[in-house]
């Protein structure tokens, strides 16, 4: 006898009893005959503004989430999900881009790396979480939108697969359309890998032509600064990390003469006296505006004698200014009108040619002022938010940092900027 379901025949009729009115509406009207928390073939989505500092994604109100990013540095917990169920999060960017989450720590990416957001404007990235009653199982697909990211590890990539013929021992029944498989014996069915015809990204000159003196990416969870070009690695005052515009930042803080830094003794320092031609660069994101002169890198403090550099901003009454000091023969200091906003990642860079210094901001030069030719070899220690007996004011996160011994060109300073994503030393 043939045994019949009568799992359809509940639903239509079901369906039937609602009224006509129910089944024409449009969502947020919504049919779901699973409960919130499990997979099903119909998923529900939660749309989420987010606006506070943490937010917390209860995946029992939904297996798919989506969140508007409108600001940076959101700190994410993930709750309510059932063990063996698979979740999905979709992170749109906002018209501005560059927003950033923090992950939770319960998360094990595929490939062993978290993924860097797409920073584009408007492009969307899309997360797949597998919970294992323990850990949430990550892994994502990035750049919708936008131009493919620099990394992909992690990245949900599907083939199409066949099977060869069972006879004749031959490659030839093996109809993917990457078949690549000579002499397998027909057997193997695992996917073939499409090759990635993508041609690398060029590495700028600036990185490449040896003028780098030294390059500290911040993008440590915690402990000393690592110097991923000259060995200059920096000591830890203090300083916490926390989201930054690539990966990582260091977070400068204090009041008065106490503070959170990071310091190079100039015994242990090695080419960080540069006394000719030279380039400061660093991405900058205050959290209040400093009163007094803020140091972004410097090797300045003590008598005139001990200083030798500074790249510094400051905003005593309202009205900001940046600030390229250089010492030689004479106290030479180029000084900017520029008020920066609190909360915007800014990449403040300052170049000394000759006596020419100019300073830049977000890749474009904003001023000119007298340097000092040649510049002090001093023993004064250098720091990144720190100047040796000056005042350590605000609250301010410091990423990409680096010391070059020759003025990079506006053209190579706006290629770092890179329309505001930022271009990362490679290792």
């Amino acid at each position: 006898m043939r045994h019949t379901s009568f799992v359809p025949l509940l639903v239509a009729a079901f369906l039937f009893a609602l009224p006509s009115a129910a089944l024409a509406a449009e969502p947020p009207y919504a049919l779901s005959l699973f409960a919130a928390g499990t997979t099903s073939p119909s998923q529900q989505k939660i749309v989420t503004d987010v606006i506070p500092s943490s937010l917390t994604i209860d995946w029992n109100t939904g297996n798919v989430h989506l969140l508007n990013l409108i600001t940076s540095d959101i700190g994410l917990a993930f709750g309510g999900a059932q063990p063996g169920s698979e979740y999905k999060l979709i992170l749109n960017q906002d018209a501005s881009g560059n927003r950033t989450v923090a992950w939770p720590g319960s998360i094990l990416w595929l490939g062993g790396e978290a993924p860097t957001l797409s920073a584009a404007a408007g492009s969307a990235d899309v997360f797949t979480f597998l919970y294992d009653g323990a850990r949430y199982l990550g892994s994502y697909a990035l750049g919708y939108g936008a131009p493919k990211p620099a990394s992909t590890s992690g990245r949900i990539i599907t083939h199409h697969s066949s099977h060869h013929s069972s006879g004749g021992g031959s490659s030839g029944g093996n109809d993917d359309e990457n078949d690549d498989d000579e002499g397998d014996g027909g057997g193997n069915d695992e996917p073939d890998t499409p090759p990635d015809d993508t041609p690398p990204a060029p590495v700028p000159a600036a990185y490449s032509d040896g003028s780098l003196v030294s390059y500290w990416k911040l993008d440590e969870t915690g402990g000393d600064a690592i110097d991923s070009v000259g060995g200059n690695t920096l000591a830890n005052n203090g300083t916490v990390y926390a989201p930054g515009l690539v990966h990582n930042a260091a977070r400068i803080t204090g009041a008065g003469r106490a503070g959170h830094y990071f310091t190079a003794d100039d015994l242990t320092q090695n080419g960080l006296d540069v006394t000719g031609d030279m380039t400061l660069a660093c991405w900058v994101k205050f959290g209040s505006q400093p009163p007094d002169m803020y140091p972004i890198l410097a090797k300045w403090g003590g008598p005139s004698d001990a200083n030798s550099y500074r790249l510094a901003y400051a905003n005593a009454g309202g009205t900001g200014a940046l600030f390229f000091g250089t010492n030689g023969s004479s106290n030479e200091q180029v000084t900017i009108p520029q008020t920066l906003s609190d909360g915007a990642w800014y990449y403040i860079a300052a170049t000394a040619s000759g006596t020419t210094g100019t300073i830049y901001v977000n890749g474009a030069g904003i001023g000119t002022g007298t340097v000092a030719e040649t510049k002090n070899d001093s023993s004064t220690a250098f720091g990144l938010g720190y100047q040796a007996g000056g005042n350590i004011s605000g609250d301010q996160l410091q990423d990409e940092c680096g010391v070059w011994s020759r003025a990079l060109t506006a053209g190579e300073i706006a290629e770092l900027y890179n329309g505001g994503a930022g271009n990362q030393y490679p290792e």
